[in-house]
């Protein structure tokens, strides 16, 4: 099943046509919830489920559950209007074949981006290099063909494969070109939308799945402003807060992911910018998004949340651990701040300003930080964000179940899935093709080695719970050594 298939899944709830969409029939569906476990692949629920020494809550027996493919146009990333730009690469579709060929391969890898060792993370040493053997043909392949998450979740968000970097924009780029995304779709049959994230509110799945255009993810600011400009949105939640470091400390000002004019517009409730238009209500504080989250007071009917972070709310806090570097990590070594609401809080936070829309909602929640423990080869802090993303996952559960919510499973459909893997496997991966992770017992991080610092093309899970599982996890179109069939 391939990623762009979600939406026409998304679209048939609606009774929306969709020229690239599957031929999906669901009815009842009042309400969407989408948790993407970014970089979230199979052996990150291995890890974790390993480390718990138990099921996670999506193992549970009323999730449906499939595989999806998540493979880019083109192993580019750049926009490039060309002839033939919108057609597809044929070297980087997904294939089994090639994904399990297990030919060993000699030396590191060549696969540009895979040469270098993990980004730095504070108060870490640096990790110890050469890293990444080439180890099989299959890891090549996957290296190379990798996607990342603003191709993904454009397909999420339209259906429409693209290149690497783009955010709601096809293979040629063109911004006039810009297609029509889920929030366009919810927007036009009077739904509400909102998307929140652990990571920063307008990095690359956030925004394209909460409705931005552009040729490049890295226009951040521009994006940001469009997020909040376009009308398209009535929650938007992450980090990116320029007022304030990765330990949720006060800092000098830093204007990365969103401009001076709209962050203080955002905090005088202004509109000096012309992208505060929307009257956005702005609230930083964990005790303040907790209260909404509890139902203490009534949400604002545009409502932000940029929580005390600049890359994240929890994995780039400084390491308190003396000399070990990113790999000898513990899970939840360095105590989690206190100063930041959780996943699960943002969301239910997020769902009860949603839900007071009669014409029911759409929310994505994004469990951002999986990926960037993957990039760092931070073990032990991936399986924090997959615990937290797992609560995520219950306390929507919990909160559809209130009696005190017009959500209920015969009218919601909740997704968890993923938008790209990493290559982690078993600690002797490079010599044993695909081997499992280790299991060193429940407390313990499984034994493990990683292969990269950078996206893989593996299959990854989709799990479906409520009114139309069974239909979305039907939709799937090809089968793979991780499909439950």
């Amino acid at each position: 099943m391939k990623l762009k298939y979600l939406y026409g899944a998304a679209l048939a709830v609606l009774a929306v046509p969709a020229a690239n969409a599957a031929p999906v029939q669901i009815t009842g569906v009042k309400n969407i919830i989408v948790l993407i476990n970014d970089g979230g692949g199979y052996t990150v629920y291995d890890a974790t489920r390993l480390y718990n020494g138990a099921p996670l809550v999506t193992d549970g027996r009323d999730f449906k559950s499939t595989s999806v493919s998540t493979f880019p146009l083109r192993p580019d990333s750049s926009a490039n209007n060309q002839p033939g730009s919108r057609a597809q690469d044929p070297t980087t579709v997904y294939s089994s074949a090639k994904f399990w060929d297990t030919r060993p391969v000699e030396g590191l890898s060549g696969v540009p981006g895979y040469t270098t060792p993990a980004a730095a993370q504070a108060g870490f040493a640096p990790l110890p290099g050469p890293l990444y053997p080439a180890g099989f043909a299959g890891y090549e392949f996957s290296r190379f063909a990798h996607p990342d998450s603003g191709n993904t979740a454009t397909s999420i968000a339209s259906g429409i494969k693209t290149y690497n970097n783009a955010i709601n924009v096809d293979g040629a780029g063109e911004p006039q070109i810009a297609i029509t995304d889920l929030i366009d779709a919810m927007k036009s049959v009077g739904k509400s939308t909102g998307v929140v994230s652990t990571v920063q509110f307008a990095d690359a799945t956030p925004a394209a799945l909460g409705g931005a255009h552009n040729i490049a993810r890295s226009n951040r600011v521009v994006i940001a402003d469009e997020m909040f400009r376009s009308g398209k949105l009535d929650v938007i939640g992450g980090s990116g807060n320029p007022d304030f470091n990765d330990d949720g400390l006060s800092r000098t000002p830093a204007y990365t992911w969103i401009s001076s004019a709209l962050w203080a517009d955002l905090k005088n409730r202004t509109n000096a910018s012309g992208a505060n238009g929307q009257k956005w209500t702005l609230l930083q504080e964990k005790a303040d998004i907790d209260r909404i989250a509890n139902r203490q007071v009534k949400p604002p009917a545009k409502l932000a949340m940029i929580v005390r972070g600049d890359n994240s709310t929890q994995f780039n806090r400084t390491n308190t651990i003396p000399g070990i570097n990113a790999t000898q990590d513990r899970v939840y070594g360095t105590p989690l701040k206190t100063n930041v609401p959780s996943q699960a809080s943002l969301t239910i936070a997020a769902l009860n300003a949603l839900d007071q829309n009669g014409r029911g909602f759409y929310l994505m929640s994004e469990a951002g930080a999986v990926d960037r423990a993957e990039h760092a080869n931070d073990t032990a802090r991936m399986i924090e964000e997959m615990n937290a993303s797992q609560d995520t996952v219950q306390a929507i559960i919990d909160w559809v179940n209130r009696a005190d919510t017009a959500a209920t499973w015969q009218n919601t459909l909740l997704i968890v899935t993923a938008d790209h893997d990493h290559l982690l496997y078993g600690p002797n991966g490079d010599t044993v093709p695909f081997q499992p992770l280790k299991d060193n017992g429940p407390g313990v991080v499984p034994g493990n080695k990683w292969f990269g610092p950078n996206h893989g093309t593996g299959l990854v899970p989709l799990y479906a719970y409520g009114r139309g599982a069974a239909q979305v996890v039907a939709s799937a179109r090809s089968l793979d050594r991780y499909t439950d069939a």
